[in-house]
């Protein structure tokens, strides 16, 4: 039997669920920093596209410390 249309579900159904994610962050991105930033420190309003970029840079910079970890501490030490 092949079950390949249950993998095209799962895929599609992590990618709606990925994205809805990301909509759902950026929106409390951009209120918090709207309701906060603006309110109590008198900065400038942010966009949706704003927010949205900010979760991707810190998307990456999140990214990056793994990758650090095992290039720099994650190796064994050498035995000679």
């Amino acid at each position: 039997m092949n079950n390949h249309h249950v993998d095209r579900k799962g895929h599609a159904r992590t990618l709606v669920l990925v994205f809805v994610g990301l909509f759902a962050v950026a929106t409390m991105l951009l209120w918090g920093w709207n309701t906060f930033a603006v309110e109590v420190l008198g900065q400038q309003e942010m966009k949706f596209k704003h927010a949205l970029a900010l979760e991707f840079i810190l998307l990456a910079v999140a990214g990056v410390f793994p990758v650090v970890w095992r290039l720099f501490v994650g190796r064994p030490a050498s035995a000679g």
